[in-house]
């Protein structure tokens, strides 16, 4: 162990040299540090209050409200005038899907390699979705209504020919 005198001489020598050290930075001036002179870049930023707002007229809206974004009955917009009078898209009923919230019809457009699905109320060249039923879809147009059977799709059934035993 360490002697209590020489302790005491190392702890008041330790204390001598940071009296020292304060004393120093007491008395000695602190220089002012450089900054180098450069402007600072305005910084225009326009503000929110200084624009006006204009809201358009509640007619404008009439569109929105009857075909609201986020409702399962949404049905696209109009065909129009030129499109309307046009004959039935020509396309191939290609399935059904069916299940008890949903209704989807698989149909390929002429010249698309892909079928693509339809809702109910979806518009497919100016013609409207009207019912999607087991084995067929109804579209609905200017010029009435128009049926796409599954079964137009298949080649037709070609008649067997009787087999004659031979009776020999």
């Amino acid at each position: 162990m360490i002697e209590p005198r020489k302790l005491f001489i190392a702890l008041v020598g330790a204390d001598a040299v940071l009296a020292a050290a304060l004393v120093y930075a007491l008395a000695v001036p602190v220089s002012e540090p450089d900054v180098p002179a450069v402007a600072p870049k305005p910084n225009y930023v326009q503000s929110a209050a200084l624009l006006p707002v204009v809201t358009p007229p509640a007619e404008d809206f009439t569109e929105i409200a009857r075909r609201p974004l986020f409702s399962a009955t949404r049905v696209g917009i109009p065909a129009s005038a030129e499109t309307e009078g046009a004959l039935p898209p020509d396309i191939q009923l290609v399935g059904i899907i069916a299940d008890t919230q949903d209704k989807l019809a698989l149909v390929r457009m002429a010249g698309e390699p892909l079928a693509k699905a339809l809702h109910l109320g979806a518009m497919v060249s100016g013609w409207r979705v009207a019912d999607i039923l087991a084995d067929r879809v109804v579209l609905e147009g200017a010029q009435g209504r128009v049926e796409f059977r599954l079964d137009a799709n298949k080649p037709p059934k070609q008649p067997v020919a009787p087999v004659v035993p031979n009776s020999q």
